[in-house]
């Protein structure tokens, strides 16, 4: 039986919350696999994730924001050690997280289950559910998901009520300014500009390596095109290791040809 049709049925057999604990302990398994075995590692994490994680130094502040069901975050927090923090922000799987953390003894990671986002308040977020099939990795706002709400797209969607939060606002909340931060990922599933209007001043005087995902549907994509205008270089590593300038739309366009959207290294230009 194909991967899809098993999950498919899984789902309807189980129901949301069963199949949500079966998806999560798949996870769990695996994770405890990556974090033995760097063979195994690389092929759960990605070559990206895993470069991105080599940067990381004990002592390190590290912002995992959209952290999923806590795989990066567990990654960064044995990378910066019992001397440094992560910070992972996930409104969705939280409660996971937050036994994974505990469960792996990584008291140097906390979770925030908030999103970050262009303003403070509450939203409702959607995880898709494509014929049949949840998609948790793929949780995110409505807008995001605005041509698959159309009648035949094959989808439907969980509705999750969560609270948002300006970057710049939960900053100064904890007392801490941009450069107090060492570095950050981004995978917010098409909500970069929201996390970027939220964020004006961190990104702004922000300076350590940042890993960010972006989705493909426009070329080039829009927070591509605003980190660039606001000094960033951008470098993407390719599926033989090698890494790549993208710092134009042209180069952009041919590092990530056949693909639906990629992780790109991000540095702030000196000057």
């Amino acid at each position: 039986m194909p991967l899809s049709s098993l999950k498919k049925s899984l789902f309807r057999i189980s129901g949301p919350g069963a199949y949500r604990l079966l998806h999560a302990g798949w996870f769990f398994l695996r994770l405890m696999r990556a974090l033995r075995s760097k063979a195994y590692a690389t092929a759960f994490f990605g070559n990206d994730v895993i470069a991105f994680s080599g940067k990381l130094r004990p002592g390190f502040l590290v912002l995992d924001i959209g952290a999923f069901l806590g795989g990066s975050t567990a990654l960064f927090a044995r990378a910066v050690g019992k001397s440094g923090r992560v910070i992972a922000f996930e409104p969705v799987h939280h409660r996971f997280l937050a036994f994974l953390l505990r469960a792996l003894r990584l008291t140097q990671a906390r979770v925030e289950p908030i999103a970050l986002a262009g303003e403070n308040g509450r939203t409702e977020l959607v995880i898709p559910i494509h014929h049949g099939v949840p998609l948790y990795s793929q949780a995110g706002f409505a807008e995001s998901y605005s041509a698959a709400l159309q009648p035949g797209s094959g989808y439907s969607f969980q509705r999750l009520p969560t609270v948002l939060m300006r970057l710049d606002d939960f900053l100064a909340r904890q007392s801490l300014a941009p450069e107090d931060v060492s570095a950050v990922k981004i995978d917010v599933e098409g909500s970069e500009m929201a996390l970027f209007a939220g964020g004006e001043d961190f990104f702004r005087r922000f300076r350590g390596p940042m890993l960010c995902e972006f989705w493909f549907a426009e070329m080039p994509p829009p927070g591509w095109v605003w980190l660039r205008e606001k000094g960033y270089s951008c470098r993407y590593l390719d599926r033989q290791g090698r890494w790549v300038a993208a710092d134009t739309p042209e180069a952009l366009a041919e590092v990530c040809r056949g693909e639906t959207y990629g992780n790109f290294f991000w540095e702030k230009t000196p000057g």
